[in-house]
């Protein structure tokens, strides 16, 4: 019907909308007896149904960046934590960061990520075994944004948030200190469930869904540090992120949406540099470089593949902290890390850990 209505407007193939997720191409013929038919070519995912995709990758990146707090903050604090005393040691981070993410358009991200847990230390003739439980939590908010040069199509954005919750396991083996250094190797694994809203006035349709996943996944590293001075330590490390979301069916208005699983591969390799200033203040500094090989959000529509963004990319990071004995106790440590590249943004990191 509307590529009749436009039919005097167009020359060769023409295109429409076609419920809430479609492009329709057709041709226009007159029949025999002077009638104008519109006849179908193929059928097509508008450009601006990416939109809804972004918004599962949004929630996906985030969850990710989870695991991220589990095995830098949330491992390095339950090793010092467990090592200050016999038996379970309480640990906590939490941590708050603003990034944008480049997925061939972008989306931005602001959200809160908590981990809680308790860690043992177990002291072996060739090295230290830490292990340790922890609960987490994470709540963002997140913009999405699409454009078409070219085409004529109005900028497509949304927006919503993203709620997770899980539990995981962690284990570090530290191997004894020779002199000049040691040798580590770090683990952890976790899993939850994951819930994503989105909303956006300007698709074909107004258009809102919320979706309930499980998600898992886990890390493992190795590294060495190095004892520059009885002061300084330069840690050397590499570490490899696996973390997948399970897919979900949603309704936009006429049509139905598959989101099929999204799973990010990530591997980092950096460098950390901790200087003693007292007894009771460390600072630290470092850098690292990482690189996402997978990352995409693919979904369908009746059949039709949406446009695919994803996270693949670079990402360069820096970061600084300090470490503090506040009392015999009660340790606190203030982190800020930088990131440039495929992700770019602040967040910052407070951890903190009761030694009984």
């Amino acid at each position: 019907g509307a590529g009749v209505t436009n039919a005097e407007h167009l020359q060769g193939p023409a295109q429409t909308a076609w419920g809430s997720t479609r492009l329709l191409t057709y041709n226009l013929r007159v029949d025999d007896e002077g009638h104008l038919v519109a006849a179908a070519i193929g059928m097509s995912a508008h450009p601006s149904s990416k939109a809804l995709s972004e918004a599962q990758l949004a929630g996906a990146a985030f969850a990710s960046q989870g695991g991220d707090l589990a095995a830098d903050a949330g491992l390095t604090n339950a090793r010092l934590a467990s090592s200050s005393q016999a038996g379970p040691a309480s640990f906590s981070a939490v941590s708050y960061g603003a990034a944008r993410y480049k997925t061939g358009s972008h989306v931005d991200v602001k959200g809160l990520s908590l981990i809680v847990g308790a860690a043992y230390g177990i002291e072996a003739s060739a090295a230290k075994v830490t292990v340790g439980g922890f609960l987490e939590y994470g709540s963002d908010s997140y913009d999405t944004f699409n454009d078409f040069p070219g085409t004529g199509l109005p900028p497509a954005t949304g927006e919503g948030g993203t709620d997770y919750f899980g539990a995981g396991l962690m284990t570090r083996l530290d191997f004894n200190n020779h002199g000049s250094g040691n040798f580590y190797l770090e683990l952890s694994a976790r899993c939850g469930r994951i819930s994503t809203d989105f909303v956006s006035g300007n698709l074909l349709v107004p258009a809102s869904y919320e979706t309930t996943a499980s998600y898992y996944g886990i890390h493992f590293g190795a590294g060495r540090v190095f004892n520059l001075s009885r002061a300084a330590d330069l840690d050397l490390y590499a570490k490899y992120f696996w973390t997948h979301q399970q897919g979900s069916t949603v309704t936009v208005g006429p049509d139905p949406v598959t989101f099929e699983d999204i799973n990010s591969s990530r591997i980092r390799a950096g460098a950390r540099i901790s200087y003693a200033l007292t007894d009771a203040v460390n600072l630290y500094f470092g850098a690292a470089y990482e690189a996402e090989l997978a990352g995409k959000a693919e979904a369908t529509s009746l059949g039709i593949p949406l446009d695919v963004p994803d996270l693949k990319g670079g990402i360069g990071a820096g970061e600084l902290g300090v470490a503090l004995k506040a009392t015999e106790n009660v340790y606190l440590d203030f982190g800020l890390k930088g990131y440039v590249g495929a992700r770019q943004g602040l967040s910052g990191a407070v951890k903190l850990d009761f030694r009984f």
